[in-house]
């Protein structure tokens, strides 16, 4: 709700769960890379939110009962309802004894806060097909009748419900759908919602959005009945859409229909309500599902609910009530995203202990839902905006070199390349392996493992700059008794000069983007001392781009309300995002650099990649990956097409842009990126455009808000 936290402490509670997942995943990945089994580590689902909406005579407060008692974690109340004499949603219908009301459980704030939703009431369905098809010209205050919640005289506005609402201090207020056949009911529609966001500081709003486009209400008679037997509620019996007002409505004007109407008129209404990140999507699933690349849009945007009409149930040969296959699959995602779900139907005539709807939702969970070690170790960085390391001007802390030697799966790789390595040069009496960037000495170990696998003697150099780390290089010599094998140097390797040539040159200088954390610079610098025939390892990387539609960690960032942040790259294990394209090579290093003379080497670069955008979609940026070939065929990547899989050491990169770019079903997306280097520091400038005519400015010029310095 709205407690805030300093950095600080959110960092802190950070880094406790992560040490703590990150030991539990580093042991069952260790078992998988020494040939173990993969193990079934039990690790606890997130926890699911079930509401209740259903067509109801209760009073309040029974109601609230009834739907904790059924398994429901909260309720959908409307904020205003004449029916059967009651008014404002807390107050005492007239007739009511006062007295006996006023001590129920339901008047209390914490009630209100964690256990009711507000549904604002409204006469007039705007998504039905009768909206487009009224024309005429609009009598004074027409529009604001037509707009008033209940359509009646003397009935509360969207507002007041709205600051009712607030009031209580529920978490979220439900609207119904907005326009979808008319622009200017859709304008108007979101200028009430825009005026609501300056008065509302506490309730968020869900807007209900339908997947595919309204079809006419099935009649009760055609909905699947629930066996008595079973225990369940009736099958609901969805309400009438009731008559428009008398006023004459606007004249329509079509919304342009690309594909996918419903989510077109939510993406006017976020633009409308200039993104607020108060403003969430109530996806509510109808019985025609739209293709795939529209129904899955939504996992980019903010769902925060997803509504389930009873009558999309079907009664299985038990009696009980489960989803079509393609209704699950959906479901299933929005599980995966910690979406709340929301049953939305007709109580049944007798109470129930356990509502037959909400218990199947749950076994679904548990069914299909599994969180494998490394997701248990990724999810608190799911959509988490982190700046990348700056290995150069910062000396790393002892935890973040302990969070990263946990990854079994980037050094087992590592092994098996020295491994090759020496295998080459087996015809020599001693190898000299050179580690530069060493740190606190995975790699050390990595190369002494691999020498004796291979049973090739090798002669080592430790080459690393941050004192500490030395500090802790030469308490692990002791420890493990590397003595002459391992020589410890305190350098930069750009400055050492080294007493013998290398025959492999190792190293862990990668960034998220491959070059993002000044590897070229480094080993470019390192290669005066790697012989004419030697072998670097990584020998090769290559960073990738895509553009993605992210609306949550976009806001993230806009959240800051300055332009440096939004020329700032993150690294963020995505979660709540979408790719629009598949993902293409940009930027390729390769060691030793065939130029040779360090003074001659330039690591500037340019690429300007073209995509065809496969879905409708704000952009909101672009992600980074990489691929890296450390020697032979042994690689690693966090490309999710060649994904190596449980390397936990990096997360993709996300390169913002200050205002989102809309893009449709074969749009044209250029993506350019520059990377640009001084003589003290490495920084990127990138830019978007879409079909040739419309571009994002080119970000960070001259380094202006973000950049990777040369040197401490």
């Amino acid at each position: 709700g709205g407690r805030k936290w300093s950095m600080a402490s959110l960092r802190e509670n950070l880094d406790n769960v992560v040490e703590e997942r990150v030991n539990s995943f580093a042991e069952e990945l260790a078992g998988i890379a020494l040939g173990g089994g993969a193990g079934q580590a039990n690790h606890p689902l997130p926890p699911l939110y079930i509401g209740r909406d259903y067509a109801s005579e209760e009073a309040f407060s029974d109601y609230i009962d009834v739907s904790l008692a059924a398994g429901f974690d909260y309720s959908v109340l409307p904020l205003y309802d004449d029916a059967h004499g009651r008014q404002w949603l807390g107050t005492c219908p007239p007739g009511v004894d006062a007295a006996k009301e006023a001590g129920n459980r339901f008047l209390h704030v914490s009630t209100w806060s964690n256990s009711v939703v507000g549904r604002v009431q409204c006469s007039f369905d705007f998504t039905e097909p009768h909206v487009s098809e009224v024309a005429g010209e609009v009598p004074a205050g027409s529009v604001e009748e037509l707009l008033r919640l209940a359509g009646e005289e003397g009935k509360p506005t969207l507002k007041e419900q709205a600051l009712w609402a607030c009031h209580l201090s529920l978490p979220a207020i439900l609207f119904p759908p907005p326009p979808m056949a008319d622009t200017r009911l859709l304008t108007l529609y979101s200028q009430k919602v825009n005026n609501i966001l300056q008065v509302n500081s506490m309730s968020n709003i869900w807007i209900e959005v339908p997947v595919a486009e309204p079809t006419p209400s099935p009649s009760a008679s055609a909905s699947t009945p629930v066996p008595a037997a079973a225990s369940p509620p009736a099958p609901a019996v969805p309400a009438a859409s009731p008559a428009p007002p008398d006023a004459a409505l606007p004249p329509p004007i079509p919304v342009p229909r690309k594909d996918n109407p419903t989510w077109n008129s939510w993406n006017v209404l976020r633009c409308l309500c200039d993104r607020s990140n108060h403003v969430f999507v109530a996806l509510v699933l109808t019985e025609d599902l739209p293709p795939e690349s529209d129904l899955y849009i939504w996992v980019s945007e903010p769902v925060r609910a997803l509504i389930i009409p009873q009558r999309l149930f079907l009664t299985n040969e038990f009696g009980f009530p489960v989803l079509p296959t393609a209704h699950q699959k959906f479901v299933i995602k929005m599980f995966e995203l910690n979406v709340q779900i929301i049953v939305r139907g007709k109580t049944p005539e007798t109470r129930v202990e356990h509502d037959p709807y909400q218990h199947y939702l749950r076994y679904l969970q548990r069914r299909e839902v599994h969180i494998s070690s490394q997701d248990a170790f990724e999810q608190p960085y799911y959509d988490y905006l982190q700046s990348p390391l700056q290995p150069l001007m910062d000396n790393l802390e002892s935890q973040t070199y302990e969070t990263f030697e946990k990854d079994p799966i980037k050094y087992k790789r590592y092994e098996e390349a020295v491994h090759l390595a020496l295998t080459d040069r087996k015809d020599r009496e001693t190898v000299t392996v050179m580690v530069v960037g060493a740190g606190r000495g995975p790699l050390v170990k990595c190369s002494l493992r691999a020498s004796v696998s291979s049973g090739v003697p090798i002669k080592v150099y430790a080459v690393e700059k941050n004192p500490n780390a030395v500090i802790t290089l030469h308490h692990m010599s002791r420890v493990c008794g590397w003595g002459d094998h391992v020589t410890i140097v305190s350098s930069d390797m750009r400055a050492w000069e080294a007493p013998t040539k290398a025959d492999i040159l190792v190293s862990e200088l990668l960034g998220s983007f491959s070059d993002n954390e000044l590897s070229p610079e480094c080993l470019d610098g390192a290669q005066r001392f790697l012989a004419e025939d030697g072998i670097s390892i990584p020998y090769k990387y290559t960073s990738y781009v895509a553009p993605i539609s992210a609306h949550k960690v976009w806001n993230d960032v806009r959240a800051f309300k300055d332009r440096k942040n939004f020329e700032t790259s993150y690294v963020c294990r995505l979660r709540n995002f979408r790719e629009l394209a598949e993902s293409t090579e940009c930027f390729e290093f390769s060691h030793p650099n065939p130029i040779g003379d360090p003074s001659k080497i330039n690591n500037t670069r340019y690429r300007r990649m073209t995509f065809v955008s496969k879905h409708n979609a704000d952009i909101h940026g672009f992600v980074g990956y990489f691929d890296a070939m450390l020697y032979k065929d042994v690689y690693i990547s966090i490309r999710p097409s060649n994904f190596s899989t449980g390397m936990f050491s990096w997360f993709p990169l996300y390169f913002p842009i200050t205002n989102p770019l809309g893009a449709r079903v074969g749009s044209t997306i250029e993506v350019s990126v520059w990377r640009c280097v001084s003589s003290t520091k490495v920084w990127y400038e990138w830019n978007i455009g879409v079909n040739g005519v419309s571009f994002s400015p080119i970000h960070n010029p001259g380094g202006r808000s973000n950049s990777i310095g040369l040197f401490v």
